[in-house]
Formats: C-alpha cells, sequence, structure tokens
C-alpha cells in the first residue's frame, strides 16, 4: 500500500473521530479537515505573499520561539555565568530572605485579636479624635486666657512698682523739707 494513500486513510478515520456529524452529513456535503486546512493555508499564503515584514518574521519565527522559550536563558549562559550572577545576587537575597523571617516572626502580632479588632474601633477611634481636638481648642484658650492674665499681672506689678517709687520719692522730699536747714548745710 502506498504510504499516501495510507495517510490519507488516517486522517479520514481522525476526522471521523473528531468530527462525528461527517458520518451523519455524508462525505459530499461536509468538508474534511484536510481540505479546510488546504484551504486555510492557501488563504494565509495569498494575504501574505505581498507583506514583506510579515514573510521575514514568519521566517524567523524559529529563532523568535527559542528567544521565547523560558529556558533559552539557560541555555545560552555557561556555569560559571550563572555563578557569577547568583553571587552578585546574593545580598539582595540575603535582605529578602531576612524580611521574609522578620515578616514571620511578626504575624503572629499581625493575626492577633487586638490587631484584627481595628476595623470595630473605628468608630470610637473617631470620637476620641474629634474630642482630642475639642480639648486642644479648649485647651488653648485657656492658655490664651492664662497668658492674658499674666501680661495684666506683669502690668499691676510694674505699676505698682513705679507708684512704690514715685511714693518713696515723694515721701524722701518730704522729708528732706522737714529737716532742720542747719543739717542741711553741714
Amino acid at each position: 500500500m502506498d504510504p499516501i494513500d495510507l495517510l490519507e486513510k488516517r486522517i479520514a478515520a481522525l476526522e471521523l473521530e473528531v468530527l462525528p456529524f461527517a458520518k451523519e452529513v455524508g462525505p459530499d456535503k461536509s468538508q474534511l479537515i484536510t481540505d479546510l486546512l488546504i484551504q486555510t493555508h492557501s488563504m494565509t499564503t495569498t494575504a501574505l505573499s505581498c507583506r514583506e515584514v510579515i514573510t521575514s518574521i514568519l521566517r524567523r519565527m524559529e529563532v523568535i520561539n527559542d528567544y521565547l522559550n523560558p529556558a533559552y536563558c539557560d541555555t545560552q549562559l555557561d556555569i560559571q555565568d550563572k555563578k557569577q550572577y547568583i553571587l552578585e545576587l546574593y545580598p539582595e537575597m540575603k535582605k529578602t530572605m531576612q524580611l521574609v523571617v522578620d515578616f514571620e516572626r511578626l504575624r503572629t502580632f499581625l493575626d492577633s485579636p487586638s490587631i484584627n479588632n481595628i476595623p470595630s474601633l473605628v468608630d470610637k477611634l473617631e470620637r476620641l479624635t474629634i474630642s482630642n481636638v475639642n480639648t486642644y481648642q479648649e485647651c488653648k484658650e485657656v492658655t490664651n486666657k492664662i497668658l492674658q492674665a499674666l501680661q495684666q499681672y506683669n502690668d499691676i506689678t510694674k505699676s505698682i512698682k513705679i507708684l512704690f517709687a514715685q511714693l518713696e520719692e515723694s515721701i524722701t522730699n518730704i522729708e528732706i523739707s522737714l529737716l532742720p536747714k542747719a543739717k542741711i548745710d553741714e
């Protein structure tokens, strides 16, 4: 038997397995997969015949697929280069590992009931914040009143000092005028 005939029979059997409706409709009314593939190939070839850029890309698809393969980098780098790359990344990897260890250590605190209770305490925190702002405003007003009172106290003590100085000067003048004149001349 001819290998081409054998191949066509296998494809026909595959079509009957994949497309069971081909049996029911009959071979004259259904299209075979091979015919569809040939038709698609001819349409694609016709569409790409006048487009140089696309045809050059299609010619290089194997190379492009090699570059897109995740294992391509592994095949291109030799052992020494990989070792050097890992050694260069070691400090950064060590830092990252330390951060992971710290995070795992602190995770118990993150899963604690106190932290999990935070959303329910938002309203209470908001009320306390408002209360704190009000208290701050009251303290500011009291501080201003105290500063005004201290300024008034300073003004009063200053005026008292001036009055005492004037009073002392007046008393000294009176005492001088009451002294006998003889004592003044001496």
